[in-house]
């Protein structure tokens, strides 16, 4: 995944790997997919002993089980 400061002049800043996924599930907010839209992102949260890393937008839900930590790599 990969975040910006300013969705007008998309320039990535920040890029989560996720590495080692056993499953991935999505629940859209709305009855309409969005996936060449770019989502706000309002809540990013790992829970280390479930291995579970969810990603919360104003359009979906995203919950990955892991095997390894996401790791943050930041874009120079």
């Amino acid at each position: 995944m990969e975040f910006a400061l300013d969705s007008k002049e998309f320039k990535p800043h920040t890029r989560i790997v996720c590495s080692a996924i056993k499953s991935y599930s999505e629940n859209n907010m709305d009855d309409e997919t969005h996936d060449d839209c770019l989502d706000g992102v309002l809540d990013l949260s790992w829970a280390e002993e479930a291995g579970t890393f969810v990603v919360v937008t104003d359009k979906k839900e995203i919950l990955l089980v892991l095997e390894n930590k996401p790791v943050r790599v930041i874009i120079t």
